[in-house]
């Protein structure tokens, strides 16, 4: 993850967002830089 990280560093992309599944992997990408945003999703059709 943290070649990644620089990578994008690099390439100048100003923000990157990780949807992760498991609240205990949290801590792992708060370690990393990241931080929790408040956000909304919505699903206007289902998937087939």
């Amino acid at each position: 993850m943290n070649k990644a990280i620089c990578y994008i560093k690099e390439k100048g992309i100003y923000m990157i967002s990780v949807i992760y599944g498991e609240e205990e992997l949290r801590g792992y990408y708060e370690k990393l830089g990241f931080y929790t945003m408040l956000c909304g999703q919505l699903e206007t059709y289902k998937s087939k």
